[in-house]
């Protein structure tokens, strides 16, 4: 049972310094003030901050994450919502506030019109999402492609001062390559599974994080340059197209200093389907929902990389 000492604030532009001392002192992560605006500034979809800051006396101990976005199915748009950012103080911890926070906000998700709401769960947050009943749809796999090539974006990454440098140079690299948000459309919608919705404006949104969009060989490909160079999403007509791309994708990345490519797949896809005829993978997150009268066919939906919260 939760303590009564405990109150509840709903997330504002103001408390994120709040949010804040909440990830460095649960993850050691030391995140901006203008990033985690921007990560929970959803205003494209109509609605933001659907969630609370759970404090004791005048400390903040628990947040329960929710970032508003849109699924497509038959070419209609459905609020959804994806759930993120568990942080608890370990002092905190086992006193219901999960619960607490999750069940307000899945209230303020209901009020404002949210139909389905969806997480990509690791390990540690699966046992508490059964519990809280979310149906699951299967794991994701992680497909770790290696590049020769020096560590330099692991190393990069580790001084902060250095990161806006080496974005720009990222870019550069890819610049001849470099396509408009706005062309790009969701794999896994042009396959059929239902996923989210990419727009202009949800591209906007995201562009709180290092990442942007690429044509190699007729492939477009979504990426985001971090400690390796992650994939969010591949748009491709044949596989000989796709590992062309992937030939072409590992030469940029080791020009770029990055050791690793990593591209993460859903089950069934087309994707998923290449990559498994070529490469190792392991388990990755998996994927569970929340139906909220949305009516969609639930059983089809599918995630890419980009997905993620952080990507």
């Amino acid at each position: 049972m939760a303590d009564s000492t405990y109150r509840f604030e709903r997330l504002r532009d103001d408390n994120m310094e709040d949010l804040q001392f909440l990830f460095r002192e649960v993850l050691g992560r030391r995140f901006p003030i203008s990033y985690l605006q921007q990560k929970y500034n959803t205003s494209f979809t109509g609605v933001r901050h659907l969630t609370h800051i759970a404090y004791h006396r005048s400390q903040p101990v628990s947040f329960y994450g929710v970032v508003p976005t849109f699924f497509s199915w038959n070419n209609n748009r459905y609020l959804a919502a994806q759930t993120c950012d568990y942080l608890t103080l370990r002092s905190h911890q086992r006193k219901g506030l999960h619960r607490q926070l999750s069940d307000r906000a899945f209230e303020l998700m209901r009020h404002h019109g949210v139909t389905i709401a969806f997480a990509l769960m690791s390990d540690d947050s699966l046992a508490s999402g059964k519990k809280l009943g979310w149906n699951l749809l299967g794991r994701m796999q992680a497909f770790v492609i290696p590049c020769v090539t020096l560590p330099v974006a692991k190393a990069v990454r580790k001084l902060r001062f250095a990161n806006t440098l080496f974005d720009s140079f990222t870019h550069r690299v890819f610049r001849e390559h470099t396509i408009p948000s706005e062309d790009y459309r969701n794999s896994l919608i042009e396959e059929g599974w239902l996923g989210v919705e990419y727009s202009p404006d949800f591209f906007a949104y995201k562009t709180f994080t290092n990442n942007f969009h690429i044509k190699l060989d007729g492939v477009t490909a979504w990426i985001k340059a971090d400690r390796n160079l992650l994939v969010g999403d591949l748009n491709f007509k044949t596989d000989q197209a796709l590992e062309q791309a992937i030939v072409r994708l590992k030469r940029f990345a080791a020009l770029s200093g990055f050791t690793e490519i990593i591209i993460q797949a859903s089950s069934e896809t087309r994707l998923l389907a290449h990559l498994e005829s070529r490469y190792s993978s392991h388990p990755s997150w998996t994927i569970g929902y929340i139906d909220l009268g949305s009516g969609l066919p639930t059983e089809k939906l599918r995630c890419n990389f980009g997905d993620f919260d952080t990507f």
